[in-house]
């Protein structure tokens, strides 16, 4: 009920709590993390470094994983980077981006591997009980409120992009409170009446969804980066893309979304997905259909570039010093 009632005050009042929220938790959870850790280490013996084995089928699922969990924060990034300013530059938003999303997490794994190691239990949170006592359960309410916190991210997450997507139709329209209030209730009785629904099996599930994300996700990555560093040499002019449909980039991209497709069906003869497995899975040993759409995408988008497309950044500019 806590988090219910938390994911709806993050996704109705905004990022302003979400900062507040995170900063905070963020000390509290990197000093509590860094204890258990100078806990763990005495732990550590030879047998520590000789348990399991590597698998490049299962390495490259968390490699898919960790890809996805990269892209997801794009809403965030593009959210928060628009409001700073030109001096900030690509390099330390891409920084700061990066390292902020990947350090918390190879922290907390490595936490994880070092409880699991140094004991006889399987189970991450079972392990951190039995390897730290009594301090455990201060880790294990930590967690707990952290990840109600990022689920209250997700919804705000989530409420952004459906407002994003309602203003391209309506581009002045601007929501207030009653709208976003309404949004976040309804994305929070939908996501928490998934969530029990696939509680049975929740885990497999969740693999499924996140693999199934890297399908639709790797083809839409090549196309915005590619577009952006080398077509558009990292300069859009924004109100060409907001609320004009005969400017410089037009209603539709009709070669961009042909080239999405392509992307996705690019895929299909080496996905080797628990809900369909292609005809040259095995080749690789591991699910790399992703990254061939990936690749396969980038190299035709930009090959089939127009000259004129080339050229938008000089014509960007233009229009973007004579609005000024």
């Amino acid at each position: 009920m806590l988090g219910a009632v938390l994911a709806t005050m993050v996704g109705v009042l905004g990022y302003h709590f979400i900062h507040r929220f995170n900063k905070i938790g963020a000390w509290f959870m990197g000093g509590a993390l860094l204890i258990g850790i100078v806990m763990l280490v005495p732990k550590l013996g030879a047998h520590s470094f000789h348990q399991g084995h590597f698998d490049l089928a299962n390495w490259f699922a968390m490699f898919g994983l960790c890809a996805v969990w990269q892209v997801s924060f794009a809403p965030y990034t593009s959210d928060y980077s628009r409001y700073m300013p030109l001096s900030t530059g690509f390099a330390r938003t891409f920084g700061f981006t990066y390292f902020g999303t990947s350090l918390g997490t190879i922290f907390a794994f490595l936490f994880g591997v070092l409880a699991v190691s140094t004991g006889e239990a399987s189970d991450a949170m079972q392990a951190v009980l039995t390897q730290t006592g009594v301090f455990g359960y201060v880790l294990i309410v930590l967690f707990l409120v952290n990840i109600i916190g990022h689920n209250g991210m997700n919804l705000y997450g989530g409420v952004l992009s459906f407002i994003t997507a309602a203003q391209t139709f309506r581009p002045d329209w601007v929501p207030g409170r009653g709208v976003r209030i309404v949004t976040s209730t309804v994305l929070l009785i939908g996501s928490t009446a998934t969530a029990l629904w696939a509680s049975s099996n929740f885990i497999a599930i969740f693999l499924t969804a996140i693999f199934a994300m890297r399908i639709v996700l790797a083809p839409w990555v090549a196309i915005n980066l590619v577009d952006f560093y080398l077509i558009n040499k990292r300069h859009y002019v924004v109100a060409e893309i907001v609320g004009n449909r005969t400017g410089l980039y037009g209603a539709f991209n009709v070669k961009a979304i042909a080239l999405y497709v392509f992307g996705i069906l690019v895929q299909v003869p080496f996905m080797e997905e628990s809900f369909f497995r292609g005809p040259l899975s095995a080749i690789a040993g591991a699910d790399v259909s992703w990254m061939i759409g990936l690749i396969a995408t980038a190299l035709a988008y930009y090959l089939l570039a127009p000259d004129d497309a080339l050229r938008a950044p000089r014509r960007s500019r233009g229009r973007a010093a004579a609005s000024e």
